[in-house]
């Protein structure tokens, strides 16, 4: 399966922060792409960001690829901070009953 053309993920590194920008569709066609950008925003920096405000559709691939950046952050000591969190996003979140386990804010983060 090809990689869908209208999602974007861009790495921003600053500092020790790495955003991890995601624009369009965090879903099964952009998965390993979003995991290697986590993958190497892991070995940027110390501090991770994750920018969801661009992003129109999660599915279910796409909040596992959520999970699994918050588990590694854990893992690391820390914990990766996922903002712009679009009314789309965070309807699947609340749904999964994840809003609390990954928003730092879960009342402020919606963009």
């Amino acid at each position: 399966m090809s990689a869908d053309p209208g999602t974007e993920i861009a790495l921003d590194h600053t500092g020790d922060t790495v955003t991890v920008r995601v624009t369009g569709e965090l879903d099964l066609s952009c998965a390993a792409r979003f995991d290697l950008a986590m993958s190497g925003a892991f070995e940027l920096g110390d501090r991770w960001v994750v920018d969801l405000s661009g992003v129109v559709f999660v599915d279910s691939t796409g909040v596992r690829c959520l999970v699994r950046a918050w588990r590694e952050s854990l893992r690391r000591g820390t914990r990766v901070e996922i903002v712009g969190v679009t009314p789309a996003v965070r309807r699947v979140l609340d749904l999964t009953g994840l809003t609390g386990y990954l928003l730092e804010r879960p009342d402020s983060d919606v963009a």
